[in-house]
């Protein structure tokens, strides 16, 4: 990657190029900026630039992010969701990542219900509607801590009768406050960029969730554990110098 200090030198190697090698070079850039984030005056200026560049990259004349690919989209999810994590001034229980309305299948599997969602960085709450959210906030119907999710996955339409459906399954969860077993969760979105929107989200903030339980546990360790190369050299020295103990020259 390159920076010049003209403009004028940038812009005019820049028309010189084709149109497919500038997409696959705003593609490269999109990528670069998702597992190597760059220090930015403030978060949305990094992910207007990342948007820039997915939007280049996939020659999206619309510039909206629901028009996009998967890929761009889980991309720009990824970073809004890292933007607010990030901030060191914020309580982890309190940070809300995103909220909005689901369809909930009861418990009979007969009727869906109209819920209202709020997704932090520890648990997903339910409450029955918005008004009781804005109401009673420490009083969810359902409380799931996303380190007990095991499993995340969407359903088919032939599965529940609903589209944009996806199942969430954990090995605990709360009633109002009182801890029960297993259970498979019913939901369903409105169309298939807000599945696809939920599914980024959650999936996120579970491997998070997962993660921070370790590191408490645990501590932090670096990956790999060992170098392979280092351990084939260790083992070549211990050789050889088995061999010379025992009387053998090279």
């Amino acid at each position: 990657m390159y920076r010049f200090t003209l403009p004028f030198s940038r812009e005019v190697i820049y028309q010189r190029i084709t149109f497919g090698q500038r997409r696959q070079l705003h593609k490269f850039v999109a990528e670069a900026m998702q597992t190597q984030p760059q220090k930015a005056e403030d978060d949305q200026a990094e992910y207007a630039r990342l948007m820039f560049h997915w939007s280049l990259a996939e020659n999206n004349a619309e510039g909206a992010p629901s028009s996009y690919s998967n890929k761009a989209k889980r991309s720009l999810i990824v970073k809004n969701i890292s933007n607010i994590v990030a901030r060191k001034d914020i309580n982890a229980r309190n940070t809300v990542l995103k909220f909005g309305t689901l369809l909930k299948r009861g418990g009979e599997g007969l009727v869906w219900n109209k819920r209202y969602f709020i997704l932090s960085v520890v648990e997903l709450l339910i409450f029955r509607s918005k008004d009781d959210f804005g109401g009673r906030p420490d009083e969810p119907l359902v409380a799931i801590s996303l380190k007990h999710i095991y499993n995340l996955a969407p359903m088919e339409e032939s599965e529940v009768f609903k589209q944009h459906a996806f199942a969430i399954r954990t090995g605990s969860w709360f009633r109002r406050g009182v801890e029960q077993g297993i259970r498979e969760f019913c939901l369903a979105a409105e169309s298939e960029d807000e599945l696809e929107e939920w599914l980024t989200y959650i999936e996120f903030a579970r491997a998070k969730a997962i993660y921070d339980e370790f590191v408490s546990t645990f501590g932090k360790i670096s990956f790999p554990l060992f170098d392979p190369n280092a351990k084939r050299d260790n083992m070549i020295q211990l050789l050889l110098q088995t061999h010379q103990e025992a009387g053998f020259t090279q």
